[in-house]
């Protein structure tokens, strides 16, 4: 209904509310996917035409707007390493390996230029070599995207001339796989081999801080056998109104956002938070069972005995009765810290310790689930809220409403709006102003 923060900081143009013309706005696409192409001049060139059409037409403003964009993508460009005598697009890849665990990092030069990199993990590389995994990551990576001319890397392969046919089926040119490189394309290899390295060093850190909270919460708990994936529940709503819950999962590799789930509670009584408990448990492990899922280790409930009670009832009934559960009751005046851990039905509370990683472990996973709930429960009530307050005037539809928001800036702004402000607007007619004004300010 209004503009983000980004768009008050003058980061973002705000297509999302209307606020940029669709013209303007797929010109800025249409200039990033030239940059990210490394076509520079390209972008230059077409910012100097909007800078001198504006000029002549008076509208200073805007040629100031244009000149102070092509003076800001210079000073990016000259901060970057680059090869000024000649176009050059490759991407350099780089791989290392610790234990079982493999990084591959990719640098991108497009024009000669670095536009950025990106990490990644390969998954199910037990027992692989480095050019097994390699060879299986270029031919997903470059499955969806075209490959540049010539690929770089600091580890040979074993099936080259393959692996290079392959990534030029159906492309206009040829692509190269070199590993034995110089000058220019040394440094930049060596950028993406110091990428890989420091990637995986950050990786394996976190990873061996998660191994440790895990073991932690293992023996807070008593378990025989060692925690590996735990999900934890929580349930946002206002005053029982669009009620969602959420369930995150955190596991060896910390929280693993693909698995998150969101449920919209329906049938319940508007602010039961034990009927919404049990409907949220009921559905996500019924259909974990039926999908064949693996389940987890622990289940963590944000929320008291009452609520602990009735997930463990759920999961009795689906046969999930060997599955530990956890409550997390709010403490003292909700004073982090303060919290009370509850296993099971067991009555009295796990004594704990503070500033263990088991207490930290337990926290973030409430926090982030709770983060995850509320975010899902805004955005509802936000579109519920954006849809009622317009939509459902009688003759406004999704373009006066785009029109609406895009001239006022916001919903609240139309709130505040008068009649004849209102009729300012292409479409709105005085008896359609008098019914908006009259529903934003009614008795």
């Amino acid at each position: 209904s209004r503009p983000c923060l980004q768009h008050q900081i003058k980061r973002c143009s705000a297509p999302c509310v209307g606020l940029v013309q669709e013209e303007d706005y797929a010109f800025d696409v249409s200039q990033a996917v030239e940059y990210l192409k490394g076509n520079n001049q390209h972008v230059f060139d077409e910012f100097l035409k909007k800078m001198d059409q504006a000029s002549s037409e008076r509208e200073y403003e805007k040629a100031a707007f244009y000149r102070n964009q092509i003076s800001s993508l210079k000073v990016i460009q000259a901060h970057q390493f680059a090869d000024g005598k000649r176009q050059i697009d490759l991407d350099a890849v780089a791989i290392t390996q610790e234990s079982d665990i493999f990084c591959v990092a990719v640098l991108f030069v497009r024009g000669g230029r670095i536009l950025g990199s990106r990490n990644f993990y390969p998954a199910k590389t037990k027992f692989a070599s480095k050019s097994e995994v390699l060879e299986s990551f270029l031919m997903q990576y470059y499955l969806e995207k075209d490959p540049p001319s010539e690929i770089i890397m600091d580890s040979k392969i074993d099936h080259l001339q393959a692996i290079q046919e392959a990534l030029s089926d159906g492309i206009s040119h040829k692509v190269k796989i070199k590993a034995n490189v110089r000058k220019d394309r040394k440094r930049w290899l060596e950028i993406a081999v110091t990428n890989a390295q420091e990637s995986l060093l950050m990786k394996l850190s976190t990873k061996a801080t998660t191994q440790s909270q895990l073991f932690s919460l293992t023996d807070f708990l008593q378990l025989d056998d060692v925690i590996t994936k735990v999900e934890c529940f929580d349930i946002s709503h206002t005053t029982g109104d669009k009620c969602i819950a959420a369930c995150v999962v955190f596991s060896q590799d910390g929280f693993d956002k693909k698995q998150y789930r969101r449920f919209n509670i329906s049938g319940i009584t508007p602010g039961d938070d034990y009927a919404a408990i049990s409907q949220a448990v009921s559905r996500h492990y019924s259909r974990a069972i039926k999908e064949g899922k693996k389940l987890p280790d622990a289940v963590v409930i944000d929320g008291g005995k009452g609520q602990l009670r009735i997930a463990k009832e759920c999961l009795n009934e689906l046969g999930l009765s060997n599955i530990p559960i956890i409550g997390i009751a709010k403490g003292s005046k909700r004073k982090r810290g303060k919290e009370k851990i509850f296993l099971n039905l067991q009555k009295q509370p796990l004594a704990k310790e503070q500033h263990s990683p088991a207490m930290y472990l337990l926290q973030i996973v409430r926090d982030e689930a709770h983060r995850f709930a509320i975010t899902g429960h805004r955005a509802k009530k936000r579109k519920t809220l954006l849809k009622s307050d317009l939509e459902s005037i009688e003759g406004i539809g999704p373009t006066k409403k785009k029109n609406l928001i895009r001239q006022f800036g916001g919903i609240q702004e139309v709130q505040r709006a008068s009649i004849e402000d209102l009729l300012t607007i292409d479409g709105i007619n005085k008896a359609l102003a008098q019914r908006i004004y009259n529903f934003f300010n009614a008795g």
